[in-house]
């Protein structure tokens, strides 16, 4: 099922996409903040390239991993600029 797809059968308007960054995962890389009829905000993940209905919480998850993937690589550098 596309997202306009399952925009469409969920009754819900696109209000945003934006990037969702997974090590070497395919297909999951958009998620959408959309809203419904009611004016409430809700968003819609991927799961294998499949919009389902996703989580806050799984979106601090991946917050929390770009946070560790950032200060990795500035740790690299750090060490790259040490002599």
């Amino acid at each position: 099922m596309s997202i306009d797809q399952f925009l469409q059968k969920n009754q819900l308007t696109l209000i945003k996409s934006f990037p969702v960054l997974w090590r070497a995962w395919d297909c999951d890389s958009e998620w959408y903040l959309t809203q419904n009829s009611n004016g409430d905000k809700i968003l819609v993940a991927s799961d294998h390239g499949v919009p389902r209905i996703g989580s806050p919480e799984e979106l601090e998850e991946r917050i929390e991993y770009y946070k560790g993937i950032t200060k990795e690589s500035e740790e690299i550098l750090k060490e790259l600029e040490s002599k």
